[in-house]
């Protein structure tokens, strides 16, 4: 986890040399593992994203309805919650 550190620290400060040649110092087997982290990191912050665009949504349906916008439907029942 200390590689990965390091790396983000590289990338946010925009070090993008200091951050090759860092990974140039790691073995081919950390520098899988550090890729491996990278798309767990990313596949996870995408799915909050998505999470977070359909709360949106959500809250938008749930806004309409309290303002009596929405017609009333009995087939349609409200998630107590999801997860």
């Amino acid at each position: 986890m200390c590689a990965l550190r390091n790396v983000r620290r590289h990338w946010k400060c925009g070090k993008e040399r200091e951050c090759e040649d860092f990974l140039e110092t790691l073995s081919e087997e950390q520098r899988e593992k550090l890729e491996e982290i990278k798309e767990c990191q990313e596949d996870f912050s995408s799915a909050q994203e998505l999470r977070a665009y359909i709360q949106v949504y959500v809250d938008c349906v749930q806004m309409l309805e309290h303002m009596g916008l929405l017609k009333k439907n009995k087939e349609l029942k409200w998630a107590e919650r999801i997860i």
